[in-house]
């Protein structure tokens, strides 16, 4: 190989860099701009307002992104079809910082908030699903629906990744605090 096309390679090889790290740096800094954190390596959450079913911008979705080399494994509960709904419904719980005690309250109901996190029950005669969440991917796993969340308190959501495990024996993937608006 002569010295010219050895500089070509080399040229060719910088450019591709070039390109990779400008695009990294334009893809954080979009991050940035849109929800005011850059984002790091491994799972990251960030809260999405969306449509629900009967309005719109009504619902703050809890969105967990995949930036690992490592595949995130959820476990949820598969709804039968029907009145219930289909697909499947993750154990995530809402929460606000209660300013006395220092500690996480919980939803449960409209605006009803109970001392305990994770006070919200499972449902009975659920039928585990796994669900794989493979690297470079994402998934949304809870919501807020704008008119459970009146107080304009700001809250989290945390989503439990193991439908049986206590607590305290798993990963709990947790939103950033926002407050919930009223569009």
């Amino acid at each position: 190989m002569d010295a010219k096309t050895s500089r070509k390679r080399a040229n060719r090889g910088f450019f591709a860099l070039l390109i990779i790290l400008i695009g990294f740096v334009a893809a954080e800094s979009f991050h940035r701009y849109k929800f005011h954190h850059f984002v790091g390596y491994g799972v990251h959450m960030d809260v999405v307002l969306g449509d629900s079913d009967v309005g719109r911008r009504d619902m703050f979705y809890a969105r967990v992104w995949n930036l690992s080399s490592h595949t995130l494994v959820v476990e949820g509960c598969r709804l039968p079809g029907g009145f219930s709904g289909s697909g499947t419904l993750y154990h995530w719980d809402i929460q606000r910082l209660n300013s006395q005690t220092s500690t996480w309250d919980s939803l449960k109901g409209a605006d009803n908030w109970v001392p305990t996190p994770f006070g919200q029950e499972l449902w009975e005669g659920c039928t585990p699903e796994v669900t794989h969440i493979h690297p470079l991917s994402t998934r949304r796993l809870g919501w807020v629906y704008k008119d459970w969340v009146t107080t304009g308190e700001p809250v989290r959501v945390a989503v439990h990744t193991s439908l049986h495990s206590p607590a305290t024996q798993q990963q709990i993937l947790y939103t950033d605090t926002f407050v919930v608006r009223h569009f």
